[in-house]
């Protein structure tokens, strides 16, 4: 009776035959395949973990730069926004009724103070005043001056009241942001930002009184409200 005998490939007789390359790796010698198969994988590893550490840094901490870059691009809208309230603001004091000169008079003087914070946080971030933002928006602020007229009851100073008054409110939104990141960002000058809120409510309180005082003679007819028409005599 014969006994099967398992056959060899031509592959691993090869391999049994021909001289295989070794390495050494301090405790002996191991085929120069698997060295290179070892060396692969923790290359693979290490490429992997790479990756994953960058990825993690990206997402849990943005760049300091990219924060630094907002907090200039917000401050820039505000100091754009400020150019043109005060130019708003010098319009009505130069040619409105005397009565509200002494309201617009110290409007101009604090929103001027308030843009030298806000100029002054800018330089704190070592960036410029100038941007092509706040320059178009002189030149809008200017033209906006222009169709201003500044006479009780009409309806382009109603409207230009109500402009100041969301100003106003945004410039105070400014404000408790600084307060929120305080005591990292500080409010250079003599005020804090809480006194610059304040400030805010009460200029946005003045401004909204008088023009809440001149809704009646800007859309009524008279004090006594509009007139009944009467129908005419017959016979």
């Amino acid at each position: 009776m014969r006994t099967a005998v398992p056959s060899i490939t031509k592959q691993r007789r090869r391999e049994l035959t021909e001289p295989t390359e070794t390495v050494s790796d301090g405790t002996g010698t191991v085929p120069k395949s698997n060295a290179v198969r070892a060396l692969g994988a923790v290359a693979l590893i290490g490429v992997t973990t790479a990756v994953c550490v960058h990825r993690f840094r990206t997402i849990a901490a943005p760049e300091s730069a990219d924060r630094q870059a907002a907090f200039v691009a917000y401050l820039r809208d505000h100091l754009t926004g400020a150019d043109a309230a005060i130019q708003v603001v010098e319009r009505l004091a130069d040619h409105g009724d005397t009565r509200d000169e002494p309201l617009f008079a110290r409007l101009v003087r604090e929103l001027r103070e308030e843009r030298d914070v806000v100029t002054a946080l800018l330089a704190t971030c070592g960036a410029s005043e100038p941007s092509v933002k706040r320059i178009a928006g002189r030149a809008g602020g200017a033209a906006l001056r222009l169709t201003i007229r500044a006479r009780r009851g009409e309806l382009a100073l109603f409207r230009a009241l109500e402009g100041l008054s969301a100003g106003i409110q945004g410039k105070r939104c400014l404000w408790r942001t600084g307060q929120t990141l305080e005591p990292a960002v500080r409010a250079p000058g003599r005020h804090s930002f809480a006194e610059l809120e304040a400030r805010a409510i009460r200029q946005w309180d003045a401004v909204d009184e008088y023009r809440r005082s001149l809704a009646r003679i800007t859309f009524a007819r008279d004090n006594a409200g509009p007139r009944r028409r009467h129908p005419p005599h017959s016979g």
